[in-house]
Formats: C-alpha cells, sequence, structure tokens
C-alpha cells in the first residue's frame, strides 16, 4: 500500500481548525514566493515584531531572493495553480479549501457571500480534496 492510498481521520475543536487554517495559509504561502507574510503572522498573531519594520522587510527579501531568485527585487510570486508551484503548497492550500468550506457551511447552512462558500478548487494534480466532516 502506498502511503496515499493510507486515510487519515483527525478529531479536533473547530479553534483547533481554525489554527490548522492559518498555519496551512502560511506554509503554503511561503512555498510559492510570500515571504512577507511572516511578518504579517508575526504582527497579527503573536506581537513580537518590536523593531524598525524596515529591517524585517529588508530581511525578509533578501530571504525571497535567495530562495526565488526568479522574483529576484521584485514582487512576484507563483500562481497556486501554476505548474511551477510546489506540490506541497497546493496540497496545503486544498487542506484549507476543504476545511473552512466545511466549517462555513456547518456555521451558517443558508449559505453567505464570502470565499468560505464556495465549492474547493483542487490544485494538486497528485492528491484528491481530503473529506471534511462536521459533528456536534
Amino acid at each position: 500500500m502506498k502511503s496515499s492510498d493510507k486515510k487519515v481521520q483527525l478529531t479536533m475543536s473547530e479553534n483547533q481548525a481554525r489554527t490548522i487554517i492559518s498555519a496551512l495559509d502560511l506554509y503554503s504561502r511561503l512555498g510559492i514566493g510570500q515571504v512577507d507574510r511572516v511578518k504579517e503572522v508575526l504582527d497579527r498573531d503573536f506581537g513580537r515584531w518590536k523593531g524598525d519594520s524596515n529591517d524585517i522587510k529588508l530581511l525578509l527579501r533578501k530571504i525571497k531572493d535567495y530562495y526565488f531568485p526568479e522574483f529576484k527585487g521584485g514582487n512576484g510570486y507563483f500562481g497556486i495553480f501554476q505548474e511551477s508551484c510546489p506540490e506541497e503548497s497546493k496540497i496545503s492550500w486544498d487542506l484549507i479549501q476543504v476545511i473552512r468550506y466545511a466549517l462555513a457551511w456547518h456555521n451558517n447552512p443558508a449559505g453567505g457571500m464570502t470565499v468560505d462558500f464556495g465549492e474547493p478548487l483542487r490544485s494538486s494534480l497528485k492528491e484528491d480534496l481530503a473529506n471534511v466532516k462536521i459533528k456536534e
């Protein structure tokens, strides 16, 4: 049996699911070159940065230029559906989609107008979309 054929079931709280969404969002964005998101997450979620914001921006720019030379000096990044986008970023993005979709419809059965209610689009060519079930 290939590892991709195995199924893993995980039971968690809604807060844990939202934390996983946040972690996967950062991971997927790092893989496509949105390195500047590190500062946003640290500022927003942890309130950690206390120095000159230009220092961290320059550091993150150097990191991006090193790991993503194709975007050197620019604000470009891979699109999640591009062939050149790393598979790990695609899988992370797909997981975000199915988790937030399930939570959105469970918490608001009448639906809504945010992206959370949109049918998840599969970006990975190697992995099927995960199945998420919400239980009370």
